[in-house]
């Protein structure tokens, strides 16, 4: 284990640590895991504490080479908004930050699913024909909108990039709380890849991948890379797997259940 490699699994299991402790603080209804970037985080979080609590977690295809991306995270959020919490919640999201325009992507498309909820919930009191201007309205709305607490949980690369405006005010508001580490050895690497999209024909358009994961599998690299966590946490490193492999090839869903889901609210 190279020691530029070994310092930076050590900050990320470092880092990690204290995510797990915020989690069992904060007790979410509900963690979303943003595919494919944050899926490593999830398997070190479960080396890190043989407790984790996977039962709330969820994933959702959020990748921007996949097609139509914007689409499919606010169908797949609203999907989860009405199957998971429908009355409100709090819900947490992991996510890689280099530039922080991943994790703005997937908050304005998380407020756009919240909108269109409450929006939903309101002409089912209502009738189709409410007026959504009006002030009584409006305070319903937002008060809808409210039960519903969120925050970002970004690992951030400390690389000299320009910060995405957006992200910088969320993490002033509080809404994003920033875990900084050296190096995430995972991202763009091909050889941590656990995740495989569909491809498509290139004819169509520069987008390479379809919306659907195909696969989900572990290279020997990436085992490797978990077996090195598990020696620095002192784990048995032959105990390492990806987790929640159901729950993973499940993201193929969420968007595909948004049609039936907006017509029970």
């Amino acid at each position: 284990m190279g020691n530029t490699y070994k310092k930076s699994l050590e900050k990320i299991v470092e880092e990690l640590r204290i995510v797990d402790q915020y989690i069992k603080k904060e007790k979410p209804n509900l963690i979303v895991v943003p595919l494919r970037g944050a899926a490593p985080f999830i398997d070190i979080l479960n080396i890190i504490d043989d407790e984790f609590p996977n039962e709330i977690v969820e994933y959702i295809i959020a990748s921007s080479c996949v097609k139509k991306v914007r689409e499919i995270i606010k169908k797949s959020l609203f999907s989860l908004i009405v199957d998971k919490l429908f009355d409100g919640g709090k819900i947490v999201f992991i996510d890689e930050v280099v530039s922080g325009n991943s994790l703005v992507r997937i908050y304005k498309q998380f407020h756009a699913a919240l909108n269109e909820y409450a929006e939903r919930k309101i002409i089912s009191i209502y009738g189709k024909d409410v007026d959504m201007t009006r002030e009584n309205i409006q305070n319903y709305k937002e008060s809808l909108i409210k039960k519903f607490e969120e925050r970002h949980i970004g690992l951030v690369e400390k690389k000299k990039v320009n910060k995405n405006k957006e992200y910088l005010e969320l993490v002033n508001e509080g809404i994003v709380i920033p875990f900084y580490v050296q190096r995430i050895p995972t991202r763009d690497q091909p050889k941590y890849r656990i995740i495989h999209y569909r491809e498509k024909p290139l004819e169509e358009d520069r987008i390479r991948y379809l919306p659907e994961i195909e696969k989900v599998e572990a290279s020997q690299e990436y085992l490797e890379l978990l077996k090195d966590v598990a020696m620095i946490i002192g784990k048995d490193p032959e105990s390492v797997k990806i987790n929640n492999i159901e729950k993973i090839l499940n993201a193929n869903e969420w968007p595909k259940l948004y049609d039936e889901l907006k017509e029970s609210v």
